[in-house]
């Protein structure tokens, strides 16, 4: 199933409405979906946002006989059914005018988020990992 909406809509959220009273239109709307587990979409809007994401189910562990001659998968699912991986990324500016970047990576490490504006914690001075102490 392919979707892709061109002419622009208005968003009628209070959110969308900036504080000058102008309200953001959508300019790119794409959705794909194949029906087996792969997607894809897009979405941008006239005041600079702009989103995506990806996504696609990893095939199932094989099987693993064990000892006693029981068959196991290496996967986390109950089903072993393989897991869904699914990356993305969006961006927008913020009133002070810094463009906030994030894009992630979800899968089944979980949900990685990457960004310059996402806190780190400081290094662990108790670490044994001398690349994580102090120097």
């Amino acid at each position: 199933m392919t979707g892709t909406y061109g002419r622009p809509q208005e968003f009628q959220s209070r959110s969308q409405i900036k504080p000058n009273g102008t309200v953001a239109t959508i300019v790119k709307n794409t959705f794909v979906d194949n029906g087996d587990g792969n997607f894809h979409w897009e979405v941008e809007t006239s005041d600079g946002f702009k989103a995506e994401q990806s996504g696609h189910t990893e095939p199932p562990s094989p099987n693993v006989a064990t000892s006693n001659g029981n068959s196991t998968g290496s996967n986390d699912n109950p089903n072993n059914g393989g897991s869904e991986v699914i990356k993305g990324s969006y961006s927008y500016t913020a009133p002070n005018g810094q463009v906030i970047s994030l894009s992630y990576l979800a899968d089944k490490n979980g949900f990685q988020p990457i960004g310059s504006h996402i806190p780190t914690s400081p290094p662990n001075p108790f670490s044994t990992n001398p690349t994580q102490q102090h120097g």
